[in-house]
């Protein structure tokens, strides 16, 4: 498929160098989603490049969808929590933003709707200037690591002091942060059954895990990040058994938890919070500088953060 080949290391290159958050548009994620899901979802992939000569510098990757009213979304909608251009700052050109996003809807003359798109990014500023709509999307709330303050304040809870001995009387705890292939193909079936069993009767969750299309994208994508250094399965074990998971993203000194899941049986001593403080305290040490808890206006996250970055939905009209 064109669209499988234009995902190559040009575009990763400047997928890894865009400022705003860009996961979901790197081709460890994007390619299990063009072979299995759009497939399912009923939606053809459009990948778009602007050239230098033989230089690409800049991207965008957006699928049209003829079941659902005719309609151009980002290609990932509406798994994606960010989405948006690749580009590399230094060689970004505002007309060249113009153009892109002119010429694409000269040709797809459908309803336009870019959710998840960081309101920093060219893109809006270029649908701004277009004469497009701009809505307010979901407001993503993450932790600065180098706030020692606030990170002191998490980990000295009194509450959650107290469940951590009580739950290391149970027997042997450990938080593992699995990140090599191998280790994430292991834990993904204990993630899957965890995270069915904490929302099989909840109708608050986005793409439930069904045995099928959405386990395979997980696991597919999840040990091909990890093959780039750009997954973690991090669990909080007792005995050797996941009691909590979260499946998060790392880009360089960034980490975005993606999923989360915890043993109902063991809800009183709040393992995801457990393993949430393991994470706090040992990610600076790994490199992590911002730990981004990405969309869900879930409230525990309210607890954790200290930053905010607002998305957007681009509108035709």
């Amino acid at each position: 498929m064109q669209a499988l080949e234009a995902l190559n290391e040009s575009w990763d290159s400047l997928a890894n160098a865009t400022p705003e958050p860009s996961i979901f548009a790197n081709s460890a994620w994007l390619r299990p989603w063009i072979r299995v899901v759009s497939k399912n979802e009923g939606v053809v992939p459009i990948i778009a490049q602007i050239f230098d000569k033989q230089d690409m510098i800049m991207g965008l990757a957006l699928q049209h969808s003829v079941e659902n009213r005719d309609r151009v979304f980002m290609l990932g909608f509406p798994w994606c929590d960010y989405a948006g251009l690749v580009y590399e700052p230094g060689k970004l050109r505002p007309w060249g933003v113009r153009w892109l996003v002119k010429s694409l809807r000269n040709r797809f003359t459908d309803k336009w709707n870019l959710s998840e798109v960081p309101l920093d990014s060219p893109l809006c500023t270029a649908w701004k200037e277009l004469g497009g709509v701009i809505q307010p999307g979901t407001t993503v709330s993450s932790l600065d690591l180098a706030d020692t303050a606030t990170c002191h304040r998490l980990l000295s809870r009194k509450e959650y002091q107290i469940k951590w001995r009580r739950l290391c009387r149970l027997g042997e705890v450990a938080c593992i942060h699995e990140s090599t292939p191998g280790g994430v193909a292991a834990g993904m079936p204990s993630f899957i059954a965890l995270h069915k069993r904490q929302w099989r009767d909840r109708n608050d969750v986005v793409a439930p895990f069904d045995g099928s299309v959405v386990d395979d994208q997980f696991r597919t994508a999840g040990i091909a990040l990890a093959e780039k250094g750009m997954l973690l399965l991090t669990k909080l074990t007792l005995n050797g058994e996941p009691i909590a998971m979260y499946y998060g993203f790392k880009i360089g000194n960034w980490y975005g938890g993606y999923r989360t899941a915890y043993s109902l049986e063991y809800r009183k001593l709040s393992p995801g919070h457990l393993m949430l403080n393991r994470m706090i305290e040992e990610f600076p040490g790994m490199g992590i500088a911002e730990l981004d808890f990405m969309r869900g206006d879930y409230p525990y996250k309210l607890h954790y953060t200290n930053k905010k970055r607002k998305n957007v939905i681009l509108l035709s009209d």
